[in-house]
């Protein structure tokens, strides 16, 4: 073994062009095998410096250059051996592809090579898929990895921010050479990201981690609350967003579905909604928030801006929907017909309810507002329901007769 400068000279003196080549531990064990011509062999540890730096490109192997990285990080060297001579690249890749098999490659687990091809000249789309599914395995395996790879990327990343930068700057650059390239392959992903199987596949992985980490769903719904509250603008454009790719529409659509299977989602849909709407009203954040929005919504709808804006609107609606307005008028009258016939039989059982106690005489009239307001004079309802207070008045809304009739007099109309 020989360190990079001696190694050179060696190359300067050789018997052929080409020449096949380890790079090694301090130890004795390789972790490379290449072939090259002239000085290749010296370009791994300048590749791992412009890595370092930010520095990506095509083709790119990253384990090799992290090797070579920590080596030096280390305080040690990289060792390098000439191990053959040949008069072709072809010559030179089949002894190279030989070497690799022999020893073992790291991402395959056989060996401490950290080739990521089996040698030669081209990496095949079988051998592509090979390595890719044994990489992700190694990780489903090894999450202890994972993670140590993920804290050293993050610490890395925080203290460079100029490598974030430098990556992205790289990207926009190949994007801007390989426009075509590149819009293909969103297509690609955008068409894979659509299908059902994905975004089930999605929604599962994303299902259990949040479920088996509570904290960071806390977490994500806070953080998405106060980007809309403090993004007003972020807001406006996700609105106009909506309308242009006329969202509205295709929620009216599914609205309108009536298919089985439509039906099936919309009442899983609703159901959860529900729970949600009233696991989030029992809590104080809720309780606050509901408080808020009902003393906002009133403060507006009584201004007399809001007021005319909607007289202005519902005029327009009775011009141009004469049908419905006949069909409005009735059932108001009919509403208030009824409204009247149970405030009269709530109220009539308060009467009675009066008169069995010997509170008053028997009454064959109507309960007016007149007679109700000549009972609450005489103190009749306050004394007789001090925990109400007093019966809701006649302008009271039907719901405040009914709940007073079912509270106070156990009795429901």
């Amino acid at each position: 073994m020989k360190n990079l400068k001696d190694i050179k000279i060696d190359i300067a003196q050789g018997k052929s062009p080409c020449y096949v080549y380890f790079l090694f531990f301090s130890n004795g064990i390789p972790f490379y095998v290449g072939k090259g011509i002239k000085d290749r062999i010296s370009d791994h540890e300048a590749e791992a410096r412009y890595f370092k730096n930010g520095k990506i490109w095509k083709g790119i192997n990253k384990l090799k250059l992290n090797t070579i990285n920590e080596i030096i990080e280390s305080g040690d060297q990289v060792y390098y051996e000439i191990d053959s001579w040949h008069e072709t690249s072809m010559q030179a890749g089949e002894k190279e592809i030989e070497l690799i098999q022999s020893i073992g490659r790291l991402i395959l687990g056989t060996g401490p090579l950290t080739n990521i091809r089996d040698g030669g000249d081209l990496l095949t789309e079988q051998d592509r898929k090979i390595v890719g599914d044994k990489i992700r395995q190694f990780y489903i395996d090894h999450p202890e990895v994972r993670k140590r790879i993920s804290d050293k990327l993050k610490t890395f990343c925080e203290d460079h921010p100029e490598f974030i930068e430098s990556l992205q700057k790289e990207k926009n650059r190949w994007i801007d050479e390989n426009n075509e390239e590149y819009l293909e392959a969103e297509r690609k992903r955008i068409a894979i990201c659509r299908t059902e199987s994905h975004r089930n596949k999605i929604s599962e992985i994303n299902k259990k981690y949040l479920a088996e980490n509570p904290d960071e769903l806390e977490r994500l719904k806070k953080q998405g609350r106060e980007h809309w509250i403090n993004n007003p603008e972020a807001r406006e454009n996700n609105r106009q967003k909506s309308i242009d790719n006329k969202s509205h529409e295709h929620i009216l659509k599914w609205l309108a579905d009536d298919s089985e299977e439509t039906i099936l989602q919309k009442q899983e849909k609703y159901k959860k909604h529900a729970e949600w709407l009233t696991e989030w009203h029992q809590t104080e954040e809720g309780k606050e928030k509901t408080k808020q929005a009902a003393e906002k919504r009133n403060e507006k709808v009584r201004t007399e801006e809001h007021r005319k804006h909607m007289s202005e609107k519902t005029k327009e609606f009775v011009k141009n929907n004469k049908e419905a307005d006949l069909k409005r008028r009735e059932l108001v009258s009919i509403t208030k017909e009824k409204t009247m016939q149970i405030k009269q039989q709530c109220l009539r059982i308060l009467e009675l309810h009066l008169i069995k106690n010997g509170k008053i005489k028997d009454n064959k009239r109507n309960i007016s507002h007149n007679v109700l307001y000549e009972w609450r004079k005489s103190n009749l309802i306050p004394e007789f329901f001090p925990k109400y207070g007093g019966l809701p008045v006649w302008e009271k809304c039907l719901e405040d007769i009914l709940k007073f009739t079912k509270d106070e007099l156990e009795v429901e109309c």
